[in-house]
């Protein structure tokens, strides 16, 4: 593909990002969910793939057929800002996420804000790693991964296990995650592609309302990071909350934890859910080859003090 071809699809999806920024900003919560649930199970999905909801914990599994018992696991945290459920596009991409990595996919259809505020999503996704556990799934064959709202309940699902003294997943992978709710975060006043500063206002508030938003649950960037699994962070060069990645890492590294960063140029807020967008199939294919690995290499233990 070309330069031009290349710039020509970016620009053409940044059209189509800035309508759906404003309409995210200003619309009622419950209309935004109306339309995604009208478009969520029209998605074509590969033939490898096959698909089961689960009441307990709310969910969908994503199985390759190509799997086996000793295939790798992704537990996987939805974005949508703590109050917008899973979209077609998640699913979408989790399907051929599961194929490329020829193992399961397991996403937790988590308890939204406002109706369900902090801690309800986080304990959620802390049950359904028990979950996986308990269905004889080895920690070591286990990648959390989440994007955005998601990556920020990863990092603190991580947290949580730690401090619980609960078997640590073999990785963690985050995508574009907010991790400083506080109003110093600069941020909060950047206008990009997709998040708009009234958009992020009206998910904080939703979430952690009536809360200290330096808990290190809410706010991981406040966390004691030791202790905590290897962990590959991606953000968007032209996103708002790319700074909160760079800071995560920073802090992570300072830590002794094994943290990757990769900030990828011109991209915006979870850029990985446009498959047509040559820099979505390249970091989802260094994800493939992260969870990949997990099969292949000897087993990891981290130490939780």
């Amino acid at each position: 593909m070309t330069a031009q071809t290349n710039h020509f699809i970016e620009n053409k999806i940044r059209a189509g990002l800035r309508v759906t920024r404003l309409f995210v900003a200003y619309a009622p919560f419950n209309l935004v969910r109306q339309l995604q649930k009208i478009s969520m199970y029209h998605v074509r999905l590969p033939q490898d793939i096959q698909t089961k909801l689960t009441a307990k914990p709310a969910g969908e599994w994503f199985d390759s057929k190509a799997a086996d018992d000793q295939s790798p696991v992704i537990l996987y945290v939805h974005g949508g800002g703590f109050v917008l459920p899973q979209t077609h596009f998640h699913r979408a991409m989790l399907a051929q996420l599961t194929t490329e990595i020829q193992g399961h996919t397991f996403m937790v259809d988590y308890r939204l804000a406002p109706e369900h505020p902090f801690p309800a999503g986080l304990d959620d996704c802390l049950a359904a790693y028990q979950y996986l556990l308990d269905e004889g799934i080895s920690p070591q064959r286990i990648t959390v991964m989440g994007d955005s709202a998601g990556g920020n309940l990863t990092l603190g699902l991580l947290i949580a296990l730690r401090d619980r003294h609960l078997p640590m997943p073999r990785q963690a992978i985050s995508i574009s995650a907010p991790t400083d709710f506080t109003d110093e975060n600069p941020a909060h006043n950047v206008i990009d592609d997709l998040l708009h500063p009234r958009a992020i206002a009206r998910f904080a508030v939703s979430y952690v309302v009536g809360q200290d938003v330096r808990n290190p649950l809410i706010s991981p960037l406040f966390a004691d990071l030791h202790g905590l699994p290897p962990l590959i962070m991606y953000a968007g060069g032209n996103e708002a909350l790319s700074t909160d990645s760079v800071r995560f890492a920073e802090a992570a590294e300072a830590a002794g934890v094994d943290v990757t960063l990769r900030v990828y140029p011109r991209m915006w807020h979870v850029w990985q859910l446009q498959p047509e967008l040559p820099q979505a199939r390249q970091s989802l294919a260094e994800i493939a080859d992260a969870v990949r690995a997990t099969r292949t290499q000897p087993e990891m233990l981290t130490n939780v003090h």
